[in-house]
């Protein structure tokens, strides 16, 4: 399983707008989905297919993620369906279409105050149509605060930031990740972090979201992925594997679901 590039909905290798692609002064990115596709999308679905035909060479056997980031920007659900509908209009083969949910690492983050019914709701319209391309979703990263330090957004309604709240919202997401028909798989955002585990400004928001106590102890959150590391009892769904990979740990599995600790191969 690979990502071809990190959350690449605004392009990528610098064929962005305003670097290497020109941005007129009168275009919202965040809005004119026509430029976009004209004059961003199509030259990265040209880099996308020839990194794809470099990839199956050395495994034919690889699926492929398309990793956006778009959940959070304003007009977000539909960017990410208009990035995705013209990868598949480009003729870009590609098996997952990857989700970076919204991180509360930024004053603008768009959950604020809102309940999981809500997001959720918002989530299950963008994956349908998603579903309508023939793709099915991955999680590729998520991820809840323990801890206020070093996070910039409000909570959730109802999910505070403390442990309770960090595994409420492990429970949440995780159930309705299972219970969604179009979901493969869902990746928590470097898990491994701990307070104080590197004592630096710039990871002080890993540090709250990571799902250990201590380097030798888990948050509560972790007890929610109720640790069973053996074969799914259920459906599997084929392609998804069921181990972890190179900087892919997996942290656990729900059945039709696969759940890994870190995004796929970059």
């Amino acid at each position: 399983l690979y990502d071809l590039g990190n959350e690449i909905d605004c392009g990528l290798l610098g064929f962005t707008p305003g670097k290497r692609i020109p941005l007129p002064p009168d275009v919202d990115v965040n809005r004119d989905m026509d430029y976009m596709a004209k004059s961003v999308w199509s030259v990265e679905a040209l880099l996308l297919k020839s990194a794809l035909a470099g990839l199956k060479r050395a495994d034919p056997e690889a699926k492929v993620v398309l990793h956006v980031a778009s959940l959070a920007r304003p007009n977000g659900a539909v960017f990410t369906t208009s990035f995705l509908q013209a990868m598949v209009n480009e003729g870009v083969e590609f098996d997952y279409a990857g989700l970076s949910q919204p991180y509360p690492t930024q004053e603008s983050w768009p959950l604020a105050g809102r309940d999981t019914r809500s997001w959720f709701g918002d989530l299950s319209a963008v994956i349908e149509s998603l579903a309508s391309l023939g793709k099915e979703v991955i999680f590729s990263e998520a991820a809840y605060p323990h801890s206020p330090d070093g996070i910039v957004g409000a909570p959730m309604k109802g999910l505070p930031f403390t442990p309770a709240g960090q595994a409420e919202w492990v429970r949440a997401q995780l159930a309705y990740a299972s219970s969604n028909p179009h979901a493969a798989g869902f990746f928590y955002f470097y898990p491994e972090w701990f307070p104080g585990m590197s004592n630096e400004a710039s990871t002080r928001s890993l540090e709250s979201m990571g799902l250990f106590a201590t380097d030798t102890e888990v948050q509560s959150a972790m007890r929610e992925f109720r640790g069973n590391f053996g074969e799914t009892k259920s459906r599997r769904r084929s392609g998804v594997p069921a181990s972890g990979h190179r900087a892919a740990r997996r942290t656990a599995w729900s059945p039709g679901l696969r759940v890994f600790g870190r995004p796929p191969v970059e």
